[in-house]
């Protein structure tokens, strides 16, 4: 695993050296996100900006609720990535663990699965494409996959079963 993480870090020296702008790192749960970011961060001396799972007041919630709480924690996430794009465009050399791209395919899964209203879909995209107007893109995306097999055992092994 570490020769995988180390070989990351060894392209964006390659491409860029330390020299990026904003990047951003996406993938599935599990996959290894903030494990990259945590070594960018370390050995280039990025800024982080970590996913808002930790103080979320409706994570626990969307997970005993899907269909009622889907919609908030979509503009809740929305919101929080808006907020950490503001404010890495006004720094050098920043790292967000996930994307305010990727939280649109999320939303449009729930919407699909009928766990959020074509109306509450429709008022998130509004929101995204709004905000996402005043947003500085990432002048590198990094998209992490492995297995459904994997993520699944990465995310058991952190004692949230699934």
């Amino acid at each position: 695993m570490i020769g995988f993480y180390e070989n990351c870090l060894d392209r964006l020296k390659k491409t860029r050296g330390d020299g990026w702008k904003m990047i951003t790192i996406d993938g599935v749960v599990g996959v290894g996100k903030t494990t990259l970011m945590d070594i960018v961060v370390k050995e280039l001396g990025y800024t982080p900006f970590e996913e808002p799972v930790v103080n979320n007041p409706i994570l626990d919630k969307f997970y005993y609720d899907r269909e009622r709480y889907s919609f908030p924690l979509q503009v809740f996430f929305l919101n929080e990535r808006f907020r950490h794009i503001k404010k890495a465009s006004k720094i050098n050399r920043a790292i967000l663990d996930r994307s305010i791209y990727g939280d649109v395919i999320f939303a449009k899964m729930l919407k699909d699965n009928g766990e959020m209203s074509e109306v509450e879909f429709d008022i998130y995209l509004s929101l995204f494409k709004n905000m996402i107007e005043h947003c500085q893109p990432p002048l590198l995306m990094i998209y992490l996959e492995v297995s459904t097999e994997e993520a699944i055992r990465r995310i058991n092994s952190r004692g949230k079963k699934l």
